[in-house]
């Protein structure tokens, strides 16, 4: 009986430290950080930016809330380099920690396009239109 009795509180430990530990692992992977209704949800990460500066960064923007549970993420993903990937990232409401630095990590950059007045698409455009002052030409 008596064995019995400590063998239940050793469990009942063990259930209990688990879920400590599992609602601790949940809330710096998986609890959603990016909060909803943010002004500007563009990040624009400048040449030459260390890891601590893109973390300010998110703090500043209201992006991210938790740096500590950020870096823990960070480093466990090895997403820091030296330096970090710069370009203008589009971040995504109620991303976790997971999410911002797989994005910010991968080639998830905006792009952008150029249309050069050279371009033979708006010589054919104006042979076709002179007149195209009142006309707006497609997208490129």
């Amino acid at each position: 009986m008596h064995y019995k009795k400590i063998i239940l509180g050793a469990l009942a430990l063990l259930v209990l430290l688990g879920v400590f530990l599992g609602s601790k692992y949940y809330r710096i992977y998986f609890k959603p950080v990016v909060p909803q209704g943010l002004e500007n949800y563009f990040v624009e990460i400048p040449t030459g930016s260390s890891g601590g500066e893109v973390e300010e960064l998110l703090m500043a923007q209201g992006i991210i809330s938790d740096q500590e549970g950020f870096r823990t993420v960070a480093e466990r993903l090895k997403y820091y380099r030296d330096p970090m990937r710069p370009g203008r990232y589009e971040i995504q409401p109620g991303w976790n920690h997971l999410q911002l630095i797989r994005h910010l990590g991968e080639d998830a950059r905006l792009r952008y396009t150029w249309c050069s007045p050279t371009n033979a698409f708006w010589k054919m455009w104006l042979e076709r239109w002179p007149d195209s002052s009142n006309r707006i030409p497609p997208p490129c």
